[in-house]
């Protein structure tokens, strides 16, 4: 169980002092009512013994339903009031997590993971509210009602009460039983749940890619195998509820069978009237929900519990990269000079520098390309420019100015980085939205076996074979014609953004433009004289 954080509640629910106070006030109404009203209706009832009068029968209904009505006003203005502290600290703290998320280096949401970071702004959160909100309430009304019903059913009969309430440990044990089953089965449900939208949504932004390669049928079994997993979690979700529930009302029946059965003796002897008996299980009825709302009250408390320390751990942790407290303001404008100085940059999981004192200048209005292997370190010195990771002093400098001295602001305000070789287009298209930004953002890397799967690559090959079966495609495709294989690329990629008759379109101008072209007339001559065309 999860350490008791009251100081963090109190915190969070410190700025709603007004409403609390006045929701409180307002439970402790309701449970005034909630007491003086079985107590009018004992009076009523032994008063007509003696007899009665119409008059006086429609005095005391109109008195008990203005006194239910006031009750039920001010129970609805408890609700809405405590529930609605719940929502702002919910809203506010979402505010405060995303703020938080944005001042975060980039490396850290790819070691804690997306989906980790999601869970504690979205369930986490939710919890949390149910927390300041639904338990808060709950919690209140429960010891209000007990405060104030116990001292009342205690002055009717102390004997009918103590077998009355014998009944409810059991119950409590009961709901806390199936409470903390109910709350894994429903964790269960929703996980599933969450995993079937997110394959909806990528499929449905990927749908091109998946007709174009024929992967519907993959796609159904995936989507069939995750809806059978969420059905499970529902029906053994609704299996546990439905037997729950008619246990709870089983066992509250019998708290008011002991209370009839003794209290018939009681009547016959003469010590408990029919009205205090009346009265007595007006309160037992009225005490069973709160009771049994107790243990889903408390199993709630202590998931709330554990998301205030998640997400309390995510507001608490401070960035590894930041301003320093001494920084230099550039008033003039960036003229775009950057200088490396025995730049040196390794990841704290690796023992291997990616950037190894490398030293270069680039002078304003230069354009440079760096060019290299996969993990040769050219990402990684993209953003090191940009202070995205850790660098050492005096190792990069803009416009002779040592980028750590520079606010994080100032600096990336100067800095324009992009993905690169097209990668916000590529990848949306073949990967779908969801997979294609996770990878951006988490600067994933893409397995050969994935790029294959998802169309990104014609075929994958071992290392040693690259070079040959590289060559061998080449020197295929240089004997096809140069124009043909341009106009096709492009034709390919155009129709990715226009629709159907626009491409239909296109092709028919290109086929007319190529029919009189050299290349055209050297495959004609080929084919009849049954030989390979050479478009050289």
């Amino acid at each position: 169980m999860a350490a008791l954080r009251l100081d963090l509640i109190k915190n969070y629910l410190r700025p709603h002092k007004r409403e609390l106070i006045i929701g409180a006030f307002c439970l402790i109404f309701v449970n005034i009512l909630s007491v003086a009203i079985p107590m009018e209706v004992r009076n009523i009832v032994d008063d007509l013994k003696e007899g009665f009068t119409f008059s006086y029968v429609l005095n005391k209904s109109t008195w008990l339903i203005l006194m239910a009505t006031i009750m039920g006003g001010a129970r609805l203005i408890s609700r809405q009031l405590v529930f609605g502290v719940g929502r702002q600290v919910e809203v506010s703290l979402r505010q405060k997590l995303f703020d938080r998320m944005l001042e975060q280096d980039p490396g850290w949401v790819q070691t804690i993971g997306t989906g980790e970071v999601i869970t504690r702004a979205t369930s986490d959160l939710e919890n949390i509210r149910r927390l300041l909100g639904f338990t808060v309430l709950s919690l209140t009304n429960t010891f209000l009602a007990y405060t104030f019903t116990l001292p009342a059913m205690l002055t009717i009969n102390p004997l009918l009460t103590f077998f009355a309430i014998s009944v409810y440990p059991v119950l409590l044990g009961t709901v806390g039983l199936f409470g903390g089953r109910m709350v894994k089965q429903r964790k269960r449900q929703q996980q599933a749940l969450s995993e079937l939208s997110e394959l909806i949504q990528e499929d449905l932004s990927g749908i091109s890619a998946i007709k174009i390669y024929g992967q519907e049928r993959a796609e159904q079994e995936a989507f069939k195998k995750l809806n059978i997993r969420y059905r499970d979690a529902a029906i053994n979700l609704a299996r546990t509820a439905s037997t729950l529930f008619p246990l709870l009302q089983g066992l509250s029946s019998i708290s008011l069978l002991l209370l009839i059965a003794i209290g018939s003796g009681q009547l016959s002897s003469g010590t408990l009237t029919v009205g205090g008996l009346v009265a007595l299980i007006l309160y037992v009825e009225r005490l069973v929900f709160p009771t049994a709302l107790l243990g889903f009250t408390l199993n709630t408390f202590q998931l709330g519990q554990v998301s205030l320390e998640r997400v309390e751990e995510l507001l608490n942790h401070e960035p590894t990269i930041k301003d320093k407290d001494n920084t230099v303001n550039i008033t003039k404008p960036i003229s775009g000079k950057l200088e490396a100085r025995n730049l040196s940059v390794s990841y704290e999981d690796s023992p291997r520098k990616i950037l190894d004192e490398i030293s270069f200048k680039i002078t304003p209005g230069e354009i440079v390309a760096l060019v290299g292997p996969v993990g040769c370190g050219k990402t990684t010195l993209a953003r090191a420019l940009g202070r995205m990771i850790k660098i050492d002093e005096g190792s990069l400098y803009l416009d002779d100015n040592d980028v750590m001295d520079l606010k994080l602001k100032q600096l990336r305000s100067n800095i324009a980085l992009v993905p690169d070789g097209g990668l916000s287009w590529y990848l949306p298209k073949f990967m779908g939205f969801s997979k294609a930004y996770e990878h951006a953002i988490e600067a994933k890397k893409i397995s050969a076996e994935d790029c294959l799967k998802y169309g990104m690559a014609n075929k994958v090959v071992p290392k040693e074979e690259l070079e040959s079966e590289t060559s061998k495609w080449a020197e295929k495709l240089a004997k096809r014609s140069s124009q043909s294989l341009n106009h096709t690329k492009r034709l390919m990629r155009e129709s990715l953004q226009v629709g159907y008759w626009d491409t239909f379109h296109n092709e028919a101008e290109i086929q007319n433009e190529l029919t009189v072209s050299d290349q055209n007339r050297e495959a004609v001559k080929a084919f009849l004289e049954k030989r390979e065309p050479n478009f050289d």
